[in-house]
């Protein structure tokens, strides 16, 4: 896979980010990650903020709920619902 130079981002870009890339943050993907730590500290810093839709929303919130973790979902449900940095794009 071909490692994408977060860096070219203009600053005050939004970015639409899609499920596996946030699933690798939450979970702290031990191989993944590494490669979107970029984008990530780039939306932390409000260089650029996170747009993702509320299907991908659904899927980040499937897996902790799949496993009946219901305070995981929760906690995945307010940071990236509630984080000026982040925006839910409801389908329309």
């Amino acid at each position: 896979m071909e490692v994408i130079d977060f860096s070219i981002i203009p600053k005050g870009s939004r970015v639409t980010i899609d499920s596996a890339p946030i699933i690798f943050l939450l979970e702290e993907h031990p191989h993944f990650l590494k490669d979107y730590l970029p984008l990530f500290k780039r939306v932390e810093a409000c260089e650029i903020q996170a747009i993702l839709s509320v299907v991908t929303l659904a899927e980040v919130l499937a897996g902790p709920l799949r496993h009946g973790n219901e305070i995981m979902a929760d906690r995945y449900f307010q940071t990236l619902s509630t984080s000026s940095n982040w925006q839910v794009q409801p389908m329309d």
